[in-house]
């Protein structure tokens, strides 16, 4: 096994995973990857799930810490509030992307922005991520 086939077997085992089709060839499933949103820490509850909902349509896994964690954690805290902040920067680590959504970028999503660069992941805004699914699908999906 050369240095190559390592590094192709290491990167599916990132990216999917396998299983035998009807006729027994293998098949290559592809995992969906997860997508931090990124948003102001003032948006709505509602704004939060439409911004959730349109990632997933678009084929990915929505992380979003201020909707999930504001259920059982109180940002008015400042303990809770900081625990929250730890919460969201371990779930940005493992995210594959950063996607900003709103018109204005607060500072709090400014430093968001900044470590998703530090873990050098893609960093775009949620009409980047449609046009993209567009021009891939032909179709338009906003």
């Amino acid at each position: 096994m050369t240095k190559l086939d390592v590094r192709l077997d290491a990167l599916f085992i990132i990216i999917g995973s396998s299983r035998q089709d009807k006729r027994g060839k293998e098949e290559l499933i592809m995992d969906k990857a997860f997508a931090y949103i990124c948003a102001s820490e003032e948006a709505a509850s509602r704004l939060l799930r439409r911004y959730c909902k349109k990632i997933f349509e678009l084929g990915y896994v929505p992380i979003c810490p201020q909707l999930s964690e504001s259920q059982y954690l109180s940002p008015d805290n400042p303990e809770e509030r900081k625990a929250m902040h730890e919460i969201s920067r371990q779930k940005l680590a493992r995210c594959r992307m950063l996607v900003v959504c709103g018109r204005e970028i607060t500072g709090q999503m400014s430093v968001e922005i900044g470590a998703a660069e530090k873990h050098h992941l893609i960093c775009t805004t949620l009409e980047g991520l449609a046009k993209i699914r567009e021009a891939e699908d032909g179709t338009s999906s906003l």
